[in-house]
């Protein structure tokens, strides 16, 4: 973009602050939901967190997640009250899966205009980081899926946005608006995934509280005091649930708060487990196509880090998470979503120097677009991402749907005046079953309850099958049992074990 374009932090130019959030808002909603209609829900984490709020919504079970019956405490149950909300209003489609997500990467990436400009960017500069963050390839990505991670990582984001709001603000009333905004942001987030929220709100925001305290050689007690009470006021809905929870299962309690949170960090709990190094081999895929801005943008603050406060904050909120998230026993790629808001502001600032010719190697001004020119990049980018989007779900679709097999199951048992049986223990094979087939199917207590014209999801199995027995392999390592009841209730009784 032109200079003209790129203004001063009171964003009086030519298109001004309004203008660029409605822009940002605009590219956002058309980037994110554009192409939401042609991607199922895929087999994993999707289906079973789908299963586990379409079971909630149908028997009532808000306060105790259950999985087919059995207590399911992975999490706090925010994500699956949002995503049974949107199944009542919507029905039981992908798109009602989905769109908690989609509307949380939404958020964020409004979020990011407004954490930018309250930390005095330009109003291009906002804009920018609101596009990168929304266009980096695993953030988009993330938006496409019904999980927990996106909701997390708009908590954080929200928390974020209120404590710049209360460290930048001199007004009382805008610091107190927003210590409100970051109690709204703790709640949210650690509804969503419990203690694992402090843990990342508490060390960017400590860091930075405690790196400007040593350079500037001043501690404001009273913040001390400020902050201790957006925290209190922040965990009193998650302190609700755990009060509740406790009276009516305290192991239960232990199961969410303890095994489930600490254990991820303290390597009690093994799943995802990995050396602390190994975020480092995921970085590079994930951030693009801005990855290379990134270390410009790095070196950037690390050279300003004393002498600005913004760019001392953003390098708070990116570092000092990663230093815990790489210290933690788990490791996933989407552990490390809450970190790309962050990462985009400072990207923008260094795009927005790039674009205005203040680096040796810019582009020189000939070559760069106009304000027309750059709205229609701006909409072959939109469509660019709603084309992959699109020709990625219909390409996955077949492969990664288990909603053929359970129509297929569906069908035999209806045809046979039978029902669903579920002979597997794997959960997102489960929560598939209860997102996709209603009446909720029941475990398979005893091979005895298998009753004539029964279907019952199994793991695939090569060994002999008795007369009359029919084993029909729907992939994703599972098969459909029916036929002949002894045949079927031998075979069942002949020992299994199922490996996921």
């Amino acid at each position: 973009m032109n200079d003209a374009s790129i203004q001063s932090d009171n964003g009086s130019g030519a298109i001004g602050t309004g203008g660029y959030f409605r822009l940002l808002a605009l590219f956002a909603f058309v980037v994110l939901f554009g192409g939401l209609f042609f991607r199922e829900l895929w087999h994993g984490d999707e289906v079973r967190v789908a299963g586990i709020s379409a079971e909630m919504l149908l028997h009532g079970t808000w306060m105790k997640p259950t999985l087919l019956g059995t207590p399911f405490l992975e999490y706090p149950p925010l994500a699956y009250w949002l995503q049974a909300c949107s199944f009542r209003v919507f029905g039981f489609h992908d798109f009602a899966a989905k769109l908690p997500s989609v509307l949380a990467a939404f958020g964020t990436v409004l979020l990011a205009f407004k954490m930018a400009r309250e930390l005095r960017f330009s109003a291009f500069a906002a804009f920018c980081a609101g596009m990168i963050l929304c266009t980096a390839g695993q953030f988009f990505e993330e938006s496409r899926d019904a999980r927990v991670d996106m909701m997390f990582t708009f908590g954080i984001a929200l928390a974020l946005t209120g404590y710049v709001q209360w460290r930048m603000r001199k007004e009382c009333a805008g610091k107190f608006y927003g210590m409100g905004i970051m109690a709204a942001g703790i709640a949210f987030a650690v509804m969503i995934k419990g203690p694992t929220a402090l843990a990342l709100i508490g060390t960017a925001a400590g860091a930075e509280f405690l790196a400007s305290g040593l350079i500037l050689r001043r501690w404001r007690w009273s913040y001390w005091f400020d902050g201790a009470m957006v925290l209190l006021c922040g965990l009193l809905p998650v302190a609700i649930w755990g009060a509740w929870l406790y009276k009516e299962d305290p192991e239960a309690f232990q199961t969410v708060f303890v095994h489930n949170s600490l254990g991820r960090f303290s390597g009690a709990h093994s799943d995802h487990a990995a050396p602390w190094y190994d975020y480092l081999t995921m970085l590079p895929g994930m951030f693009w196509p801005w990855l290379p801005l990134l270390p410009f943008a790095l070196y950037g603050a690390f050279l300003h880090f004393r002498r600005s406060v913004r760019q001392r904050l953003l390098l708070c909120f990116l570092l000092a998470p990663f230093l815990i998230l790489c210290a933690a026993s788990a490791k996933r790629q989407v552990y490390l979503m809450p970190l790309f808001a962050p990462a985009a502001l400072l990207c923008a600032l260094t795009l927005e120097r790039f674009l205005a010719g203040k680096f040796r190697w810019s582009i020189p001004a000939r070559f760069m677009p106009d304000r027309r020119k750059a709205v229609y990049l701006l909409a072959a980018l939109a469509l660019l991402y709603i084309g992959v989007d699109a020709a990625m779900g219909l390409i996955q679709n077949n492969k990664k749907s288990l909603r053929p097999v359970f129509a297929e199951a569906k069908q035999r048992a209806d045809a046979n005046s039978g029902v669903i049986r579920m002979g597997i223990s794997w959960e997102r094979i489960l929560g598939a079953a209860a997102y996709y087939v209603h009446p909720i199917p029941a475990r398979l207590a005893s091979p005895d309850e298998f009753k004539t014209g029964d279907v019952v999801v199994v793991p695939f199995d090569k060994k002999p099958l008795p007369p009359g027995v029919e084993l029909t392999r729907c992939g994703f390592k599972i098969a459909l049992l029916s036929g002949d009841r002894a045949g079927c209730v031998a075979w069942l009784k002949n020992g299994r074990q199922e490996k996921e």
